[in-house]
C-alpha cells in the first residue's frame, strides 16, 4: 500500500485505490477509477462530498446484509449511486455423502471454508456477477466504482482479488493490496473493535493472512487453471467481457 492508495479521509475504514497496480503485460490500473473500503456510516457530510467531488466517487457498492446495513447505513453525498449486493448469507448446503465425508476427514479451517465459500455459493456468485455487470456498464463519464463491505477486508477482499484477476494484475500485486487491509485498519486500531467483530460470520477481527491469500489462488489454480477460466465458468464472462472491463480501468 502506497500514500497514492490510501484515501486521508479521517472518518473513512480502510479506504484505498487500486489505482497503479500493474498487470502482467505492462500497464496499469487507471486513477479515480476503482476504489475499496470498510462502511461508509462515519463519514462526515463534507467526506462524502470529497469523496465525490475529489475522487469521483460517483457509484457505491455495499456487500453487507440486510442487518449490517439497518446497523450502519453509509454516509452518501448527493447524486452517489447506491447498489446493494449481499454476499451473505450463503445458499449452498453440503449434501449428506459431503457432510459424511468431512465428519471423517481432517477438520478445515473455518476462515478457509468461507474464503472458498465465496468463490463459489450461488447467492455469493450471484452477488458478485452484479457487481461485475455495473463495471462493465461504467463509461468515461460516469466516474469512479466503491465496493465495500464492513472491515473491506474479507468480502471486498474476494471482490478485489476477482477484478484484479480479471484485469490481469500480477499476484504480486494481488497479494499486496490484500494484506494492506492490516495496517490501513491496524493504524485506527480498528482490528480489536466489537465493531469489526460484530461482522458477519466473524471475519472482521481476522486479519489478512499469506495462507488466505494462498487459498483464494490454489482454488482458482487447481479447479479452474486461471482467473480467465474462473471467469468463463463461474462469473459467465466471455473473453470480450474481459476486454472490456480492461478498456474501462487498466491504460
Amino acid at each position: 500500500m502506497t500514500a497514492n492508495q490510501l484515501v486521508p479521509l479521517p472518518n473513512a475504514i480502510n479506504l484505498r485505490s487500486l489505482a497503479g497496480y500493474p498487470t502482467a503485460d505492462g500497464r496499469t490500473i487507471k486513477p479515480n477509477k476503482l476504489f475499496r473500503s470498510g462502511d461508509l456510516s462515519h463519514l462526515t457530510h463534507a467526506e462524502a462530498e470529497q469523496l465525490r467531488d475529489q475522487y469521483q466517487v460517483k457509484t457505491v457498492i455495499d456487500l453487507r446484509s440486510d442487518d449490517e446495513v439497518k446497523r450502519r447505513p453509509d454516509q452518501l453525498a448527493d447524486g452517489m449511486s447506491y447498489y446493494q449486493l449481499p454476499v451473505f448469507p450463503f445458499a449452498d448446503h453440503a449434501s449428506f455423502g459431503q457432510r459424511l465425508k468431512r465428519r471423517f476427514a481432517k477438520p478445515e479451517d473455518p476462515i478457509a471454508h468461507i474464503y472458498k465459500k465465496m468463490l463459489t455459493d450461488s447467492h455469493a456468485l450471484a452477488a458478485y456477477r452484479d457487481m461485475f455487470d455495473l463495471l462493465l456498464s461504467r463509461t468515461e463519464d460516469d466516474g469512479a466504482i466503491l465496493i465495500h463491505c464492513t472491515a473491506g477486508k474479507d468480502r471486498t477482499g474476494v471482490a478485489a482479488m476477482m477484478v484484479e484477476g480479471a484485469l490481469g494484475v500480477t499476484e504480486e500485486s494481488m497479494q499486496a493490496d490484500y494484506l494492506a487491509s492490516n495496517r490501513a485498519l491496524e493504524t485506527k486500531g480498528l482490528l480489536q473493535q466489537k465493531r469489526l467483530r460484530s461482522e458477519t460470520h466473524d471475519l472482521g477481527s481476522h486479519p489478512a493472512t499469506n495462507e488466505t491469500f494462498r487459498i483464494v489462488q490454489q482454488l482458482v489454480n487447481n479447479s479452474f487453471g486461471s482467473w480467465a477460466e474462473y471467469f468463463n465458468q463461474m462469473i459467465k464472462f466471455s473473453s470480450n467481457s474481459l476486454i472490456t472491463l480492461s478498456v474501462n480501468f487498466v491504460q
